[in-house]
């Protein structure tokens, strides 16, 4: 194991030991701490099980927490639950606007 490695090693486990991350999106206030619980506050349960890696895709050398998939799984579950309930009440949205322009057109026909 290099130097690196040995150091996302002690930094996961440093992470689960006190239930905080380093996150960050790149840009003002990155880095940040963020709780396990304040990762997203649609997800109730604790965000534990994962590990820190250096992703160079997308920035080199950019630290990026990852989640086991069990833990990634229930936030899979929770954001399409999420989007299905967006989604519900966008359709009725849009249903209520088509009936207001429905009753529109019709007031506007009988003058």
């Amino acid at each position: 194991m290099n130097k690196y490695e040995a150091f996302l090693k002690d930094l996961t486990e440093l992470s689960e030991k006190h239930g905080v991350i380093i996150g960050g999106c790149g840009c003002c206030g990155s880095p940040r701490l963020e709780e396990f619980d304040d990762i997203n506050e649609d997800h109730p349960f604790e965000v534990t099980g994962g590990w820190y890696e250096v992703d160079d895709y997308d920035t080199p050398d950019c630290l990026r927490w990852v989640n086991n998939d069990e833990v990634q799984a229930k936030i899979d579950a929770a954001n399409e639950a999420h989007r299905q309930k967006a989604l519900a009440r966008l359709e009725i949205e849009a249903e209520e606007l088509r009936q207001a322009q429905e009753k529109l057109r019709a007031a506007l026909n009988g003058r």
